[in-house]
């Protein structure tokens, strides 16, 4: 379980350092995939910021949980900074899928 919580984190970090990273994704990921329900709700908010046609990165994100009354998804976010990152979208998703 530990190793699919670091991959659900890396998938959130690695969008919110670069958002070209997300198309890719969404493609792969449904929002239910994910095991912590912080992570889908950061999830959701990306979503929705994409599909607004606004830029991901971790003021935006932070409005979206905080103006939807997401405080403690919000508290959680401020800690990305110290997730791992990477640029292999597709074997996070795989890893986050498999250990479902």
């Amino acid at each position: 379980m530990k190793c699919k919580i670091i991959a659900e984190q890396t998938l959130l970090a690695s969008v919110i350092y670069d958002n070209r990273r997300f198309v890719d994704a969404r493609i792969l990921i449904d929002p239910n995939a994910f095991s912590l329900d912080l992570h889908r709700i950061i999830y959701e908010a990306m979503i929705g910021l994409y599909d607004g046609h606004e830029f991901i990165d971790y003021i935006n994100l932070s409005e979206k949980l905080l103006s939807t009354g997401q405080i403690t998804a919000f508290t959680y976010l401020k800690y990305f900074h110290a997730w791992p990152v990477s640029e292999d979208i597709s074997s996070l998703a795989r890893s986050i899928l498999n250990h479902g």
